[in-house]
């Protein structure tokens, strides 16, 4: 019995020092970096854009909070290229870097 108590405390420990209360993670990443990334999608991209993310990996959250589909690429001449291969003529990049979110329009 007293082993599986002290297991049981010794994973509530180690799960509340990767997972800290507040707003930063262990690794220093803030948990809503993702909301507000696909809020910010939401607020800025048009309708009739391709959303293209750079400097960030798309996850389910950030689709989910921009209620649309996302095209990760690398650089700007990445998002010119997709946009001459598909039926597209306009597009926005996002480009996160650190706390900081830019949006630069692109046009066929």
């Amino acid at each position: 019995m007293l082993p599986a108590v002290v297991i049981c405390i010794t994973n509530i420990a180690i799960y509340y020092y990767i997972n800290r209360p507040g707003e930063v993670s262990f690794s220093g990443d803030r948990y809503d970096a993702e909301q507000k990334i696909g809020l910010f999608i939401r607020e800025h991209a048009k309708q009739d854009e391709v959303v293209f993310l750079q400097g960030a990996d798309v996850s389910p959250q950030i689709v989910y909070y921009a209620h649309r589909n996302i095209k990760e690429v690398r650089s700007e001449a990445d998002a010119k290229n997709f946009l001459l291969l598909h039926p597209a003529d306009r597009g926005i990049i996002i480009q996160v870097k650190k706390d900081t979110l830019t949006s630069i329009p692109l046009s066929e």
